[in-house]
């Protein structure tokens, strides 16, 4: 079993502190010193024996489901439609009036009725696919995550796991394009860079030096590019409700995309 707890590792991936995550990687004898803390191999991975005691010591990759908001009905999406639309609210009210104070023994109000019906027939057809939306969202989400793999290095053999059974210390190889499953450190791919945009609002892709300034990689960030190789390579370090994505998760009240 590590001597590392939670609360140290915690200490390498505060939220927007870049800075302060280095210099607590630096303290700790970086990557390489981590890694022996962990007991994992940077080249040949976890051992198959290891990975059960590493869960039970730091958790697993799985983030528990949070209720959805509830459904809103056909019906409200529908008077949400007509109401929420001002241009459509002022068209209401003058055709009502118009139809009100028509005098129908002289003529027919057809050009108000039609313009009624046009504002009914534009309020079902957006409320009908609001409503399949909703619909669609209902689809749990899980059914998705527990079809995915990811590559990790075990035994010194690439293997292909569910991403919730990724634990600290995994060796996870990523490609150009792959979604980041924990939160972890960089060992291999100089060039890297991933999309951020999504969980921290960085609008431009963020280079990850090996033993530099930002080795830190990011569950549900998104690899772009690795200029040296076909892959890079992390080293788990956070997974689960520990990610920084799973504190952020926890603090919501209702079920959300990862921005």
């Amino acid at each position: 079993m590590s001597d590392l707890t939670l609360d140290d590792l915690d200490r390498l991936n505060v939220a927007h502190s870049t800075e302060g995550n280095a210099a607590a990687l630096r303290s700790m004898g970086g990557t390489e010193a981590l890694a022996r803390r962990i007991g994992v191999d940077l080249q040949k991975g976890l051992r198959t024996n290891q990975v059960d005691t590493l869960r039970a010591q730091y958790g697993n990759n799985h983030l528990p489901h949070l209720p959805r908001p509830p459904m809103k009905s056909f019906g409200r999406l529908f008077i949400e439609t007509l109401l929420g639309d001002t241009s459509l609210w002022i068209l209401i009210v003058l055709v009502v009036v118009d139809v009100a104070n028509a005098d129908y023994e002289s003529e027919f109000p057809y050009e108000s009725v039609a313009i009624g019906l046009a504002i009914l027939t534009v309020a079902l057809v957006t409320a009908t696919n609001d409503y399949t939306v909703e619909l669609q969202i209902r689809k749990p989400k899980e059914i998705a995550r527990s079809d995915a793999t990811c590559t990790v290095i075990r035994d010194g053999e690439r293997c292909l796991i569910n991403p919730d059974d990724i634990v600290v210390g995994d060796i996870v190889a990523l490609g150009a394009g792959d979604g980041v499953p924990a939160d972890g450190i960089i060992v291999s791919g100089e060039g890297t860079k991933t999309d951020e945009k999504a969980l921290t609002g960085e609008p431009e892709d963020c280079p990850k030096d090996v033993d530099g300034r930002d080795p830190f990689m990011l569950s549900y960030t998104t690899v772009k590019i690795i200029q040296s190789a076909s892959e890079c390579r992390m080293m788990a370090i956070s997974v689960g409700s520990n990610s920084q994505w799973g504190k952020i998760r926890a603090s919501l009240e209702f079920e959300t995309e990862p921005f």
